[in-house]
């Protein structure tokens, strides 16, 4: 039975043992990056045992070495060790009781609800790190976002085991996968819940995407060019959208957080190319965010509109070179000049966290729905413009507007009407927005005022929702209905909008030097507006 399965108490020491093998040896895993940050993560998620599955067969590793393995002179094995991990000790006696379906409701129950995930181990050079579906850190009371996960269910010996919000990772070997391919895959998982598109495994990945022409061989693989990580998502049924980073003619005022968070906040993996000095190219699967109270950095000019971005301080991103969930954080670049106002820093050495990688953004990729043909960036344009009318609406109303506060994502429709009923707004816009027909795609804009309380705790107040249908043409008005929270507000606005008094009111915004170059969106959402506050 003991060749079958073992079960240890959890400790990085015989963590270290289980990971080496005939390539590997114990010495160089205790220096293995990957396995120091995963011995990290198990003990922050609260691993208290083990239970390794022997002899387990992986589908993912099973085609990468048909692919290339099987064909070495080098004896590779075609078996995997798969490592199960649980927030309570496990008894073998017991843990045969629930295999055989003799112990009592109880401890299976207790045995299901510890379940923290696995990692599968490979039979390989370095490389041992498969695939690792883990238990996410807690929220931390709404801090942390982890947005782009799914629920996978795991059996053991014919227990059926489940990890709730998740997302598969593992790390690249550099002969199926560079860190392209592995990113793709982490994307790939999540989008195939989505929208019903194929998951395909890593070699699958490396191989559609050398169909494009590309200089060097399929495998092993020296990584992925742009081009070929769009042909491979185009390749499953889905649309890359593209955003170049550093070709952008002014980069400080590219909304580089915001577009990150629009997509993310829908659960859309993003994919985040960025040049890290000395070392090249390397690409991550972001997955979520950290949202503080405060902002991160000082509001300037540049930001055009104030957005929720301003006060994300952190990503979450399955970096292969480090670890699943592993944070990025944000920090603003001072030098003069630069091309990358943003850049993003993570630890890749996990003996020494002081050791910081700087990964400059080049190029931000995301496996969209073919309907999804709005763009953040398509958006955002009338956000602004938006943005600097309001402004003066609610001045002439002599209302604050310096708290003022965007929140611009992507959703569904039916997300909208599961969300519409807890609102606090009138019945009659409810039964108007349920009994209407939505687009399946829909960017939402949601201005709100945040104001700090005597406890320095922040409270929140929305003002309107925008709702732009994402299926639109690129050049075309999104935008097709308006949400007002403040039914009293909406009065005043409907009120004004009627008097004599608006002829100044739509002067002094006229005079708005940002508006110059936007007349035709200024009188398009000027007539919006109108008809929006109108009963």
């Amino acid at each position: 039975m003991s060749s079958s399965f073992n079960i240890y108490d959890f400790n990085c020491d015989r963590f270290n043992e289980i990971l080496q093998n005939g390539f590997l040896s114990k010495g160089s895993v205790e220096k293995h990056n990957r396995a120091i940050y995963l011995k990290g993560y198990l003990t922050h998620i609260d691993a208290k045992s083990m239970l390794v599955e022997n002899d387990y067969t992986d589908g993912d590793y099973l085609d990468d070495f048909a692919a290339y393995y099987v064909r070495c002179h080098q004896d590779y094995s075609r078996r995997c060790k798969r490592i199960h991990f649980f927030s309570i000790s496990i008894e073998e006696n017991q843990f045969l009781k629930i295999v055989t379906g003799s112990a009592e409701n109880s401890g299976k129950e207790d045995f299901q609800k510890s379940y923290l995930g696995f990692i599968v181990v490979r039979p390989l050079p370095q490389a041992v790190i498969g695939r690792t579906v883990l238990k996410t850190y807690n929220d931390d009371n709404g801090r942390r976002n982890y947005t782009c996960v799914k629920d996978y269910s795991v059996n053991l010996f014919g227990i059926e085991l489940t990890i709730e919000k998740s997302l598969a990772f593992q790390e690249q070997d550099t002969v199926i996968a560079a860190c392209a391919t592995v990113s793709l895959w982490c994307c790939f998982h999540k989008t195939a819940e989505m929208f019903g598109t194929p998951a395909p495994r890593p070699a699958a990945i490396t191989r559609t995407a050398n169909q494009v022409v590309h200089h060097s061989r399929s495998f092993p693989s020296n990584g992925l060019v742009v081009e070929q990580m769009c042909d491979a998502i185009r390749q499953v049924g889905l649309e890359p959208e593209v955003f170049n980073v550093k070709r952008d003619k002014n980069p400080k005022k590219f909304p580089l957080v915001d577009l990150i968070y629009g997509y993310l906040k829908m659960g859309l993996p993003v994919i985040l190319a960025s040049e890290i000095e000395g070392i090249g190219f390397h690409a991550i699967t972001l997955l979520g965010f950290s949202i503080q109270s405060e902002h991160t950095f000082p509001l300037k000019e540049s930001a055009i509109t104030p957005t929720i971005g301003s006060r994300i301080n952190k990503l979450y991103a399955h970096d292969d070179q480090n670890g699943p969930f592993s944070e990025i954080c944000i920090t603003q670049n001072h030098e003069e000049n630069t091309k990358y106002p943003i850049v993003f820093e993570c630890a890749w050495n996990q003996l020494n966290r002081k050791d910081k990688i700087t990964l400059k953004p080049h190029v931000i990729i995301i496996p969209v729905y073919n309907k999804i043909r709005v763009t953040f960036l398509g958006i955002q344009k009338w956000i602004n413009v938006l943005h600097e009318i309001i402004k003066v609406l609610l001045d002439s109303q002599k209302i604050e507007t310096n708290n003022l506060e965007w929140n611009i994502y992507l959703f569904t429709s039916n997300e909208l009407k599961s969300s519409i009923k807890e609102e606090n707004i009138s019945q009659q816009d409810k039964k108007i927005l349920l009994l209407t027909q939505h687009p399946r795609f829909i960017w939402r804009a949601t201005l709100s005022m945040r104001e700090k309380n005597d406890d320095n705790s922040y409270r929140s107040e929305k003002i309107v929702d925008f709702l732009a249908d994402a299926t639109d043409i690129p050049h075309g008005f999104p935008i097709y209905q308006a949400l007002w929270y403040q039914e009293e507000l909406r009065s005043e606005l409907n009120d004004l909008m009627m008097s004599e008094k608006v002829g100044e009111v739509l002067a002094e915004i006229h005079n708005q030097k940002y508006l110059d170059k936007y007349l035709d969106k200024y009188t398009i959402l000027i007539d919006f507006i109108k008809k929006s506050t109108s009963r």
